[in-house]
């Protein structure tokens, strides 16, 4: 009977710390148009799903992190940086991470246009 307890305690403290994938609709507040913007795509746990991290221009530690809702093949091949334009939405507060890293927004984006970004020179 203790056995069974346990067993059932640890998959309820797993399954309940499982962040579940976000969805379209669960944006709040006023749409806007992005318009050629540059960021990176990679796979983020937190929301299971793919998204495009921007850094807002002008400031040292301000991120926009885009969920996107139209994922494509060529998205999921490898991290890469981007230029997108598309519709996004500020993402529902009871969506966002426990997990932050400071000056992070998080959005929800349906994105219209995708292009490789040019490839910067190394230094």
């Amino acid at each position: 009977m203790n056995k069974l307890f346990y067993a059932l305690l640890l998959i309820g403290l797993f399954s309940a710390c499982h962040e579940r994938e976000i969805h379209c609709d669960e944006g709040e507040g006023q749409r806007f148009e992005v318009k050629n913007q540059e960021g990176w795509v990679f796979f983020d746990d937190r929301f299971d799903t793919y998204v495009v991290r921007h850094h807002v221009e002008g400031t040292i530690d301000s991120f926009r992190t885009y969920i996107i809702c139209n994922v494509t093949n060529e998205l999921k091949d490898e991290e890469q940086s981007i230029l997108f334009s598309g519709e996004a939405q500020p993402l529902k507060k009871k969506h966002q991470p426990s997990m932050l890293i400071a000056g992070e927004e998080f959005f929800v984006i349906s994105l219209r246009e995708v292009m490789l970004a040019p490839h910067e020179q190394q230094i």
